[in-house]
């Protein structure tokens, strides 16, 4: 009896080694042992570990319709902090844009490396200018030539597709009151905001008034006349005016020049988009980079 045993013992691992070897079936693991209290790791048994703020990372960054848990150290910039709290200052409110202006300071301390001549089509507030002026003035002690565009009075309804008012689900003159209510567009306020940044020399030039109404010739002829551009900004919120302001301007611009569209990829501007996008395809250059600030990045090429 005990030679049958051993030989029924022996049959049975050359079954399970051959089993194992050609088809791979049968693993033998150690059972998993139910963790208690006492078996438990230290760090396991800490509140911290079983909080749900402890298994799901807090964000880094939350603000502006964009949530990040990457690294958003340029919050600690002190030069960026500097230029963003002076502009909020000036402005007298804050609409929390860190990473979109972040962006665009950083673009254009890039693009004045290549020329001090920068376009903006659409001011607003002068929020991206005066932000600017301040960040490249206390960092290089010296600033941009700044052309600034805008009808400081809102979307003109004179050059509004009608599709695209239809896009917005609201009229022109509730799109232009509700612009007033948050806005304070001034010429003259911007004009003194821009002095008090960088001084009565400030190389900045106001053309109040509709775009492309306001692209003549010799206005183009002066803007041109130190050199190409470097920096084009673009936030007019209609897509007519930011389309005739990228045709108009892109083709002046220096190889490597950057073309910033502060809404392309923002919510509720998909027709905006399009319209860019659309434009960018005529001209034989590569649409926009969208980016998750809402923001949209064009790199002058040699096309």
């Amino acid at each position: 009896m005990k030679a049958i045993t051993q030989n029924l013992k022996s049959l049975i691992k050359i079954f399970v080694k051959t089993l194992f070897g050609q088809f791979g079936l049968i693993v033998m693991r150690k059972p998993v042992e139910a963790q208690t209290p006492e078996t438990q790791t230290p760090e396991a048994q800490t509140p911290e570990a079983q909080t749900p703020e402890a298994q799901t990372p807090k964000p880094s960054f939350s603000s502006d319709g964009l949530t990040s848990f990457h690294d958003s150290s340029f919050m600690n910039d002190e030069a960026f902090l500097d230029a963003y709290n002076h502009t909020m200052r000036l402005i007298g409110k804050d609409y929390y844009w860190y990473w979109r202006n972040y962006i665009g300071i950083k673009l254009a301390e890039y693009s004045f490396s290549l020329s001090p001549n920068f376009v903006e089509c659409g001011v607003g507030e002068g929020w991206m200018t005066i932000s600017i002026l301040r960040y490249l003035g206390k960092k290089y002690s010296d600033i941009p030539s700044f052309t600034l565009f805008d009808t400081f009075s809102g979307i003109d309804p004179s050059i509004v597709d009608p599709l695209e008012e239809e896009s917005w689900g609201m009229s022109i003159s509730q799109k232009k009151e509700a612009y007033k209510s948050v806005y304070n567009g001034n010429a003259e306020i911007v004009r003194n905001n821009i002095e008090a940044t960088a001084g009565k020399n400030n190389k900045a030039t106001i053309i109040q008034g509709s775009i492309p109404n306001t692209l003549s010739d010799d206005v183009i002829e002066r803007i041109m006349q130190n050199d190409r551009i470097s920096f084009l900004h673009i936030d007019m919120n209609n897509s007519i005016p930011e389309v005739a302001s990228l045709k108009q301007f892109y083709p002046l611009m220096l190889i490597g020049g950057v073309v910033l569209l502060d809404d392309y990829g923002y919510t509720g501007h998909t027709y905006q988009k399009n319209a860019i996008d659309k434009a960018c395809l005529e001209m034989g250059i590569p649409i926009p980079i969208s980016l998750p600030t809402g923001q949209g990045l064009i790199l002058k090429g040699n096309y």
